[in-house]
């Protein structure tokens, strides 16, 4: 291998000491559908272009003589990741970022957000390759702050990507017009309960049978729901879903109407055993349901340990107020089959 990128690959080869009619060369993704291509018996290397970033590739390359194929010489390579585009979204005394677009692979990624005025400020995080998003908090007000995205994949590091954003002053008391006033004020009522879930062991395994659960979500409802501009038939509805697997996994109740909801419908989520529900949080959000325009969050809670860390990763997701951990706290703790009811105060969350 030669002239490795995010997009291409050079390969080389040593010409073989006889004649042959050509070459002929396969690749693909380990999904993907196979390339192949001849190759002119007078060259001894080929340029692969319009890879995918951070994907592993499947090369086969053979000598043909006499329409007889040479054994097969078999290899892989992993292109290196692509660089994330930085979107800062800043407040007062935090920046979001995200990176949305990114479509890559990734192990992990790592940020650094730098105050520009004040050298001793500065911040670093190291990211699960699953996140999108991330908010560096308690920044200083009316601020520059600047820094730099790396994205690491087995042996690759990708070149930074260097951003920057301006934090903005608070709005002085009284002068906050009426739009912006919170919209996670309100509680979500809920009940929780763990289902053991025998499953037959593989055959030949000492064991005879292992364990795993399923999280039950039941009972949902609202009240008192702040809901800004809509009236009191406004449509809304309970998601959930289970992290590190995110929203793409969510979901949803039936609709209901008004401020204070009750909500059809029951959630359940599978994991491997109640341990590892240690190193999982639950997110349960309020949407807002419009006809013609994307539905809008209200507000919602997350149930989980509280330490900010998913495997070694830091993450957003991990925040759990004390009022939040105690409920999941309680969960776990539970006989598998035990009803826990809960009713928490929904707040505003970043992702």
């Amino acid at each position: 291998m030669n002239q490795l990128s995010a997009k291409s690959a050079t390969i080389q080869w040593e010409r073989p000491a006889c004649h042959v009619d050509h070459y002929r060369l396969e690749y693909k993704t380990d999904k993907g559908k196979p390339v192949i291509g001849n190759i002119p018996d007078t060259e001894s290397s080929r340029a692969l272009t319009g890879l995918i970033p951070g994907t592993k590739y499947n090369v086969s390359l053979c000598c043909i003589r006499h329409k007889t194929e040479s054994e097969k010489c078999t290899f892989t390579f992993t292109t290196a990741p692509d660089v994330p585009v930085i979107e800062p979204q800043p407040g007062s005394t935090s920046i979001l970022l995200s990176w949305s677009q990114f479509k890559g692979n990734a192990d992990s990624f790592e940020i650094t957000c730098q105050n520009q005025d004040n050298e001793e400020e500065k911040q670093s995080v190291k990211l699960h390759g699953e996140m999108r998003k991330h908010t560096f908090k308690d920044l200083s007000e009316n601020s520059k702050y600047a820094g730099e995205i790396w994205v690491n994949l087995e042996s690759h590091r990708s070149k930074p990507y260097e951003w920057e954003s301006l934090t903005s002053s608070k709005p002085a008391a009284g002068s906050q017009p009426i739009a912006t006033v919170a919209r996670s004020e309100g509680y979500i009522s809920f009940s929780l309960k763990l289902v053991q879930k025998e499953s037959k062991a593989p055959e030949g395994a000492v064991s005879g049978a292992s364990d795993s659960v399923c999280l039950v979500v039941t009972a949902i409802s609202a009240r008192d729901l702040q809901i800004i501009g809509q009236t009191s038939k406004s449509n809304n509805y309970c998601s959930g879903f289970v992290y590190p697997e995110g929203d793409k996994k969510a979901l949803k109740t039936k609709t209901s109407t008004g401020c204070n909801p009750t909500w059809k419908g029951a959630m359940q989520f599978h994991a491997p055993s109640v341990e590892a529900l240690r190193n999982k949080c639950l997110q349960l959000n309020v949407m807002e349901k419009y006809r013609f325009e994307k539905d809008v969050s209200v507000g919602g809670i997350r149930l989980n340990m509280g330490t900010g860390k998913h495997n070694g990763y830091s993450v957003d997701w991990m925040d759990s107020t004390d009022q939040e951990q105690e409920i999941w706290q309680s969960l776990l703790d539970s006989t598998p089959g035990t009803e826990i009811p809960a009713e928490l105060p929904i707040r505003s969350l970043d992702s």
